[in-house]
Formats: structure tokens, C-alpha cells, sequence
């Protein structure tokens, strides 16, 4: 196997992590926000804090998906914001008529 071969089928994996790491970055980030503003409404700390974990473990998957996936920045942080507020405004309102 070539060094080009290598470097290729390299790049190949870093890409398919990164993709992975993204997506699971941003169901964490999502849905540990919406898991904490759920949990505030139940007066439910240890709930508030194990979303709040989750948010963060999500923000750094996602700081750690940008390294491996070596897009051009404003691509990648433009992704990232539609993919982070899509599913927030999209459970919002219902989150909001939960009593």
C-alpha cells in the first residue's frame, strides 16, 4: 500500500469520526438543553445537572468533530448553529404547553 493510498483511506476514517462526532454533539448539546429547561419546570436539580452534563459533553464532541473534520470554519459553525437551533425551535413550543 502506497503512502497516498494510506494517507487517502487515513482522511477517509478521520471523516467518517468526525461526521459521527458531530451528529452525537449536537443530540447532546440539543437535548440536554431541552432536558435542563424540562427539569427546571419540575423543580428536579439532579435532573438540571445531568442535562447540564450532557450539554457540555455535547459542546465538546462538537469543538472535538471541527478539528477532526477540517472544514472551512464559517461552513462548519454555519452547520452547526442550523443544527443546533432547528431542533430547540422545533421542541420549544411544545415544551412550553407541557404543565
Amino acid at each position: 500500500m502506497s503512502q497516498a493510498s494510506r494517507s487517502a483511506n487515513h482522511r477517509h476514517y478521520r471523516n467518517i469520526a468526525g461526521t459521527i462526532e458531530f451528529f452525537l454533539g449536537v443530540y447532546f448539546l440539543d437535548f440536554g438543553f431541552l432536558a435542563g429547561l424540562f427539569f427546571l419546570r419540575q423543580l428536579n436539580r439532579t435532573a438540571v445537572m445531568l442535562a447540564a452534563a450532557g450539554a457540555l459533553f455535547g459542546i465538546l464532541l462538537i469543538f472535538r468533530a471541527g478539528r477532526l473534520l477540517a472544514w472551512h470554519r464559517w461552513f462548519f459553525w454555519f452547520l452547526t448553529t442550523i443544527s443546533i437551533l432547528v431542533p430547540i425551535g422545533w421542541f420549544i413550543p411544545t415544551l412550553i404547553r407541557l404543565r
